[in-house]
C-alpha cells in the first residue's frame, strides 16, 4: 500500500519509513490521502475500519509536539469543540497519540467551503446569503453559550453543500483552538483570524467577546451579496479600513441597516449577539434580491440550465424545457437531481483546506446561561414547543420533496446522530427536525417551483383553466397543455411511495401556472416567475 502523506510504499499497519507516517490511527482510522496542510499541522481523508466511514484525521505539526504546555493544550482545546455540539459545527469523533503524534478525529463534511462557491458564482440571492448567515450565527450562538470564540470566521472556514431544502453548512474549526499563546499573524500563528474579517477590537489587542465574531459574520454576509469582500488591500491597509472605514454600502436601505449595525466598529453599536443579528436577517424581505445594483446584484443560483431570453415585456427569464424528445432530461432539470442529492444527505462533510484553527476561550464579559439545545431560541415557538413525534411526523409529510424521498432523508438524519455523544443526540435531533421546518418555511415562501405544494390539485387545475394566461389558450388547448404533463412528465418519474405522484403533480401544475399567467394575475396569485419552465405547447 501506499503512504497518504508522502506516496511512498508500505506495508499494510506499519507506519512509512520515509515521513513516519502511520497508515492506522487509533487502531480502526485508515489514512488514505491527505486533505490539507498548514503551519498548525495537517488534515488527512481516512476510513474508519470499523464501520466503513469516512473521516477526517488532523495531526498536530511535528514542531509542535515537544512543547509540553502546547501539546497539553491542543488536547483541551480539541476537547472543548464536545461542548459545541450543534448539528452545524463539525464534530470532533476522537483525539489521542499515535506513536509521538497528537492527532483529532472530525466527521467527514462533504461539500465545498462558501470562498469556492462564491468565487463560482459570484454572489448570492439574499434568501440564500441569510440562510448561510443564520445557520452560521445558530453554531456561533451554542459556542458563544460555552464561553467560546471562534475568532476566524470567514467564507473559507463554512462549508456548504446544497440540497432542496437550501444550503446546509458547517463551520470549521472549531475545537483545534489556538495554541500559540503569542498571537502571529503569519500562517502557522494565525491566532488573531484573518485581517480581511478581524473586528476592529481584536485588530487593537484589545479584550473581545462573542461580538468580534458578530463582526466579521457581517462582513461574510455583505460578501455573499457584493461579489467581494468589504475592506481589500495590504495589510496595513486592511488594519486602518477595519479601524476607521464604514462597510461599503450595497445601495438597499434594509440590508444596509442590517449589515452596518453588525459590523459597527465600536463592539457596544452592534447588536447584542449573534442572535439577535440572525432574527434582523430573518426579518429581511425575500424579495429584496432584485433591487441590488446591477454591479453587485446577486446571481441566481438556478437549479436547472442557463436562463433563457425574457419570455415578455418584464417578466423574469425562464430556462426553456423542450417537450417530447427530451422527456427524460425534463425532471431533472427540474429539481430531481437536487432532490436525489438528499438521498446521500444527514450530516455528514468534508474537512479540507484550511488546517489551522484559530478559536479561542472567551475571555470578557462572562458568557451567558446557554439553553438547553443552543440555538432553538432563534425559531419560531411554534415550532420548538412540538414535541419530537410531532416534529417527526411533520418532517416525514414534508411539502418540499417527494413523500419517498423525505423518509429516506428522515433515516439518513437518525443516522447521523450517531456522530454526537449519546446525552447530546435528544437535543442535536431536535434541532435536526425543527431546522428542516424551518427550512421548509423559507423555500415554500421563496421558491417559485415550490409554490404548487402550498395548493390541493384540484385547486391548481381549475387556476390553470381559468386565470388569465399571457398565451391566449382556449379551455380545450389548456386542457392538453395538463394533459402534457401526465402524460410526458409524470411517467417519466421514478414513484416510491402512492404519494409521490400528487407531489409531481402539484409541482408541476404550479410551475406551468407560473410561468404561463399575466404579470397581474402572478401578483394576484402571489407568486415568482420560476427559474425553469416547461414550455409546454397545445
Amino acid at each position: 500500500m501506499v503512504c497518504a502523506g508522502c506516496g511512498a510504499e508500505i506495508s499494510s499497519g506499519s507506519a512509512c519509513l520515509a515521513c513516519g507516517l502511520p497508515s492506522l490511527v487509533g487502531g480502526r482510522f485508515r489514512l488514505e490521502r491527505k486533505l490539507g496542510q498548514g503551519g498548525m499541522g495537517t488534515v488527512y481523508l481516512a476510513r474508519n475500519e470499523s464501520l466503513g466511514s469516512r473521516v477526517a484525521v488532523k495531526f498536530l505539526a511535528p514542531h509542535l509536539v515537544n512543547q509540553p504546555s502546547l501539546a497539553e493544550r491542543f488536547r483541551r482545546e480539541g476537547k472543548a469543540s464536545v461542548d459545541v455540539a450543534h448539528a452545524n459545527a463539525i464534530q470532533l469523533l476522537d483525539a489521542g497519540t499515535e506513536g509521538s503524534q497528537l492527532y483529532l478525529v472530525f466527521e467527514y463534511a462533504e461539500g465545498e467551503d462558501l470562498r469556492t462557491v462564491l468565487e463560482r458564482e459570484r454572489t448570492l440571492p439574499v434568501t440564500d446569503a441569510v440562510q448561510i448567515a443564520v445557520k452560521v450565527a445558530e453554531v456561533l450562538s451554542a459556542a458563544h453559550g460555552k464561553g467560546i470564540v471562534h475568532r476566524d470566521i470567514k467564507p473559507e472556514n463554512l462549508r456548504v453543500r446544497r440540497d432542496l431544502s437550501g444550503y446546509q453548512v458547517k463551520v470549521l474549526d472549531f475545537g483545534v483552538a489556538r495554541v500559540l499563546d503569542t498571537p502571529r499573524l503569519t500562517q502557522e500563528g494565525g491566532a488573531t483570524g484573518t485581517p480581511t474579517y478581524m473586528a476592529p477590537e481584536v485588530v487593537e489587542a484589545k479584550d473581545f467577546d462573542g461580538r468580534c465574531d458578530l463582526y466579521a459574520l457581517g462582513l461574510v454576509f455583505y460578501e455573499m451579496l457584493a461579489g467581494r469582500p468589504a475592506f481589500e488591500g495590504s495589510l496595513t491597509q486592511l488594519f486602518f479600513k477595519q479601524l476607521n472605514e464604514p462597510t461599503p454600502s450595497l445601495g438597499v436601505a434594509a440590508i444596509d441597516q442590517v449589515i452596518a449595525r453588525a459590523t459597527a466598529k465600536s463592539p457596544g453599536e452592534r447588536y447584542p449577539d449573534v442572535a439577535s443579528f440572525a432574527r434582523a436577517l430573518q426579518g429581511l424581505d425575500p424579495g429584496l434580491s432584485a433591487t441590488l445594483p446591477d454591479e453587485l446584484g446577486p446571481t441566481s443560483v438556478a437549479m436547472a440550465t442557463p436562463a433563457a431570453p425574457h419570455r415578455s415585456p418584464g417578466a423574469p427569464a425562464a430556462v426553456v424545457v423542450p417537450g417530447p424528445s427530451r422527456r427524460t432530461d425534463a425532471p431533472v432539470l427540474l429539481l430531481t437531481g437536487a432532490l436525489l442529492l438528499l438521498l446521500g444527505g444527514g450530516a455528514v462533510f468534508l474537512v479540507t483546506r484550511r488546517a489551522d484553527p484559530v478559536p479561542a476561550v472567551m475571555a470578557t464579559p462572562p458568557p451567558p446561561v446557554a439553553p438547553a439545545c443552543p440555538g432553538l431560541d432563534m425559531y419560531d415557538s411554534a415550532l420548538t414547543s412540538l414535541s419530537l413525534s410531532e416534529l417527526e411526523e411533520r418532517v416525514s409529510n414534508t411539502r418540499i420533496m417527494a413523500p419517498s424521498i423525505a423518509t429516506r432523508q428522515l433515516e439518513s438524519m437518525r443516522t447521523s446522530l450517531e456522530n454526537f455523544p449519546p446525552e447530546k443526540r435528544p437535543c442535536m435531533w431536535r434541532m435536526m427536525l425543527v431546522g428542516n421546518l424551518a427550512s421548509e418555511r423559507t423555500l415554500l415562501r421563496t421558491e417559485p417551483s415550490m409554490w404548487g405544494q402550498q395548493h390541493d390539485e384540484k385547486e391548481l387545475r381549475e387556476l390553470f383553466l381559468k386565470t388569465p394566461l399571457t398565451r391566449q389558450w382556449s379551455g380545450v388547448q389548456r386542457e392538453a397543455v395538463l394533459k402534457k404533463i401526465e402524460t410526458i412528465f409524470l411517467p417519466s418519474l421514478k414513484k416510491d411511495d402512492p404519494r409521490d405522484e400528487a407531489y409531481w403533480r402539484r409541482m408541476y401544475y404550479g410551475i406551468e401556472l407560473l410561468c404561463e399567467v399575466t404579470d397581474p394575475a402572478l401578483m394576484e396569485l402571489k407568486g415568482r416567475r420560476p427559474q425553469s419552465c416547461l414550455n409546454l405547447m397545445p
